[in-house]
């Protein structure tokens, strides 16, 4: 991307856009054809709506993408993804849209400068040639003759309104404050919320509404919800309709991400960079999470896990497999095969073919059962069931580690980001030690590691060719045969000295230490006599 465009100026143009989305367009079916309708009316290309549906319009995503010259369908690793030509051409495009269709005057003024102070300068006239348009830039050439026109409308000098008119309390009760917005709850769940739990949770947001109608009154509202949604989560978790650690996890479809789109549709504060909350969105929620009724949610599933535990008896079942991904033969003689879900990411074709040949060295000659996107994931198939059931069912998960898959993974980015989502989501759901395994493959343990991923213990298989015996101690923990060690040897043998015995001595107070000292110390080849003082 070109210099010109700072990253400041893009994080106006983001805030710029998502102020433009109408009170209507909350549900994502809206929100997808307001944009889309929007984007055309703009003329903007259709292969480029087409991508921005893949994004559910998400425009920190799209534009962080459109920066680095990644836009692209999304989880098709950037396979199709747009030239960074037109990536810049893109972007540019959305800030002719920002400047024309902007709803916030104060904002669009600070882009305007914004992009004066990086040479893009903007200047409005009052009357066009035939020549140029009423709008002209410096250095945007970029622009369209009908987009230059419609920056001057976007800056034309706005009407101010009239002073509101100061009501008047004639109901003899307390008068609600005029200038407080009213509170807002989402209208639909948040992903990876439970489906089965959304009515009784609906419920609960609207009587939350009811009962603190002010915007202002956003903590009350938010730590009510916290506490009628606890026993609602207990139940869920008693169900199996969510996991135990989950209910409090950012990304875990829980109370976690209940309470952040509730902060989202409750938000006036200043957005600064990428982030979906304001500075003061986002010390609410921390103060949220240091209350009693989130404190009482996190005793409440702790005590329910613990129970859950408590009731199993017995050995457990073994896990099931992803379905369409085992062969009939995994299971030999009588025990069943480990089975092993490879996690990479494709940094480029020669790294997709070392990841095969390891697969296939594991599976021919390691006796281990792999799960392979190269081989199990079909034209047709849903590629995020297949990643949620492989890191889920699997008996262990390879991470095949590299610097752009540690990238991924930390930023959530395509299928390697959710990948990580979901074995984040197992870390903390207690999953038993041993099942995830790094393998360092390029860079080194300091940059090539997810963060949630370097306390575990990895194997090296850097190099051309491998290390052996860092195969080996892959294969030893697949198959859980770790190196013994030696037996215990016999009892040695001890001489027969007797033991010397030892008297326990009383403790001795400071004036009997500093007789004895007396007493015994030598003063010329007799013993003084000295009195204890």
């Amino acid at each position: 991307m070109t210099a010109e465009l700072s990253q400041p100026t893009l994080g106006l143009l983001r805030r710029i856009l998502e102020g433009m989305e109408p009170a209507y367009a909350v549900a994502l079916p809206d929100r997808k054809k307001f944009w889309k309708n929007q984007l055309f009316d703009f003329g903007f290309p259709p292969r480029v709506i087409e991508i921005a549906v893949s994004y559910e319009f998400r425009w920190g995503d799209i534009i962080s993408d459109l920066f680095v010259g990644k836009f692209g369908l999304q989880n098709q690793h950037f396979a199709d993804a747009l030239p960074p030509y037109f990536c810049e051409q893109t972007l540019k495009r959305l800030l002719a849209l920002a400047l024309h269709e902007g709803i916030d005057s104060v904002l669009i003024n600070q882009l305007a400068e914004s992009l004066k102070r990086e040479g893009v300068e903007v200047t409005w006239t009052d009357k066009p040639t035939a020549q140029t348009t009423k709008a002209q830039t410096s250095s945007t050439t970029w622009l369209s003759d009908a987009q230059r026109e419609v920056l001057k409308q976007a800056h034309k000098p706005r009407p101010k309104l009239p002073p509101p008119i100061r009501p008047v309390n004639t109901s003899g009760g307390p008068l609600r404050n005029s200038t407080s917005k009213p509170s807002e709850v989402p209208h639909d769940p948040p992903i990876y919320f439970p489906t089965d739990v959304w009515p009784q949770t609906n419920v609960v947001l609207l009587e939350a509404r009811r009962m603190f109608p002010e915007r202002t009154q956003t903590l009350e509202l938010c730590k009510h919800v916290v506490a009628e949604m606890t026993p609602i989560f207990v139940e869920a978790v008693k169900a199996k309709k969510i996991k135990a650690g989950a209910v409090q996890r950012e990304n875990g479809g829980g109370m976690e991400d209940l309470l952040h789109s509730l902060l989202v549709h409750n938000d006036d504060g200043i957005k600064r960079g990428f982030s979906s909350l304001s500075d003061q969105a986002y010390q609410l929620g921390k103060r949220v999470r240091e209350s009693n009724e989130w404190v009482g949610l996190a005793k409440a599933i702790a005590e329910t896990k613990r129970e859950s535990t408590g009731t199993q008896t017995g050995q457990t079942a073994p896990k099931s497999v992803p379905a369409n991904t085992i062969d009939d033969t995994s299971s030999r003689g009588s025990g069943r095969s480990p089975v092993a879900f490879i996690s990479y990411s494709w940094d480029s074709a020669a790294h997709r073919k070392w990841v095969l040949d390891l697969a296939s060295r594991l599976r021919g000659k390691g006796g281990v059962q792999i799960i392979l996107d190269q081989w199990h994931l079909q034209p047709g198939h849903d590629r995020t069931s297949f990643m949620e059931e492989s890191v889920t069912k699997s008996d262990f998960v390879i991470l095949i580690c590299t610097p752009d898959y540690a990238r991924k993974a930390n930023n959530r980015e395509g299928g390697v980001g959710y990948e990580a989502m979901i074995i984040t989501g197992e870390l903390a759901d207690s999953i038993a030690q041993g099942k995830f395994i790094p393998i360092l493959r390029d860079g080194d343990w300091k940059s090539s590691l997810p963060v949630w991923i370097k306390t575990k213990v990895g194997v090296d298989l850097r190099g051309n060719p491998y290390s052996d015996e860092q195969y080996q101690a892959l294969l030893r923990a697949l198959h859980k045969e770790p190196v013994k060690p030696p037996p215990v040897g016999p009892k040695p043998v001890f001489g027969n000295s007797a033991a010397v015995d030892q008297e326990i001595v009383p403790p001795i107070g400071p004036s009997e230490r500093c007789c004895l000292i007396k007493i015994c110390r030598p003063t010329k080849g007799k013993q003084s006599e000295e009195s204890c003082p």
